[in-house]
């Protein structure tokens, strides 16, 4: 692993032990579960572990997801914290905060086999 993440003009210190990845001073970690795992389980299990769903806001929080889901051995996917849940298509954050981040896959988030009301990245 790189010990430096750059995004655009900043760079970030790098650290990975023991399934914990700290970037600047944040310390990230992917949760694996069973298979099937609601995003409000997901949710619940990271709030019971005093943390959240990661929030991907900007290029380097990508970054850091696609890094931490590569790092699985048993899962291709993981929740993150948005949802288009109070109005479809209308994309916010849970605790209300605003939501602006777009760089999805072309055509997603979208509502493809219906009720897909949260974020999920693969």
């Amino acid at each position: 692993m790189p010990s430096k993440l750059t995004v655009g003009a900043d760079t970030y210190d790098l650290a990975y032990e023991d399934g914990v990845l700290t970037v600047g001073g944040t310390s990230y970690a992917l949760v694996e579960v069973s298979e099937g795992i609601t995003w409000t389980d997901a949710s619940d299990e990271s709030l019971a572990q005093a943390g959240h769903l990661m929030t991907v806001s900007n290029r380097g929080e990508e970054l850091i997801a696609e890094y931490l889901l590569s790092k699985s051995s048993v899962t291709s996917q993981a929740w993150l914290y948005g949802t288009d849940e109070t109005k479809e298509s209308k994309w916010a954050y849970p605790n209300g905060d605003s939501f602006s981040y777009t760089n999805w896959g072309n055509g997603y988030p979208n509502n493809r086999y219906a009720n897909e009301d949260y974020l999920v990245l693969n």
